[in-house]
């Protein structure tokens, strides 16, 4: 096995940076063993540091901090990575991704904006700068530029259409063109997203003041995710809005049932 021949390489080489490296990668992505692959990368990284051939140790272990909560150890694993190799888009990415998780929104935005000047075809680095933009620094404006140029980059996507969609619909009320979005990200969309979209398109119908197209979505989301409370809430809403009463008690018992502590129920 990979692990065995790897195992043997330790027993005989005189350097062991290298298949400590090979040894983490090994048991971080082949046989999900964190905490060994954390070893081998400290081990690695002990024995060779700065050392360019060896800056994936960083990146590697920075991920598994990422993974685990670590938010700061990985933000200097991946900074270090930096150090090591300034021209490597990813290692930007990587960091951008921790400021963004720890709400360090100026230095989010100025990695991802690095990395785009890296790797000018990077979506999801227009994509999470969008998210950033949206969510944190209020700039509307970028956050459409980033997803319409993610969308440009890879139309087949799911998620930019979401976010542009969502954007057009909270903050611009540019109610068409989030109808087209969202219509969009409805045909691409897998199971595991076509739910939440749907939801999303029904609040859109709502605003829109077209309520048998708001139901039907409200409906197939909840055929597909029976267990969201959160939607037949926002169903059992809809039904009390237009005086269908019994069907609102129905959701609203069927949401206590998932999770009876609600407060909102």
């Amino acid at each position: 096995s990979s692990l065995e021949s790897y195992q043997k390489a330790l027993s005989l080489e005189s350097d062991f940076s290298i298949i400590h490296l090979k040894m983490g990668v090994l048991h971080q992505f082949e046989l999900q063993h964190p905490h060994l692959a954390l070893e081998h990368y400290h081990q690695c990284i002990a024995l060779q540091g700065s050392n360019h051939k060896y800056s994936h140790a960083f990146v590697n272990r920075g991920h598994l901090h990422m993974d685990s909560g670590k938010f700061e150890l990985a933000l200097d694993d991946f900074t270090e990575a930096i150090v090591i190799d300034a021209r490597q888009a990813g290692n930007y990415f990587y960091r951008a991704n921790v400021h963004a998780q720890l709400a360090h929104t100026e230095e989010a935005l100025k990695d991802y904006s690095t990395t785009i000047q890296l790797n000018a075809s990077h979506a999801q680095a227009y994509i999470n700068r969008g998210l950033v933009r949206f969510e944190n620094a209020q700039d509307f404006e970028g956050a459409l530029e980033d997803f319409s140029q993610a969308i440009e980059l890879q139309p087949n996507s799911v998620l930019p259409y979401v976010f542009r969609g969502d954007l057009n619909r909270i903050h611009f009320r540019a109610l068409p063109a989030a109808l087209e979005d969202y219509n969009k990200a409805v045909k691409l969309a897998t199971e595991e997203y076509r739910p939440s979209i749907l939801v999303s398109r029904a609040l859109l119908h709502d605003m829109m003041q077209n309520s048998e197209n708001c139901l039907a979505d409200l409906n197939e989301s909840i055929e597909l995710d029976p267990q969201n409370e959160e939607t037949l809430l926002i169903r059992s809403t809809y039904h009390f809005q237009h005086m269908h009463l019994e069907e609102c008690l129905k959701d609203v018992n069927q949401a206590l049932g998932i999770n009876p502590d609600s407060t909102e129920a």
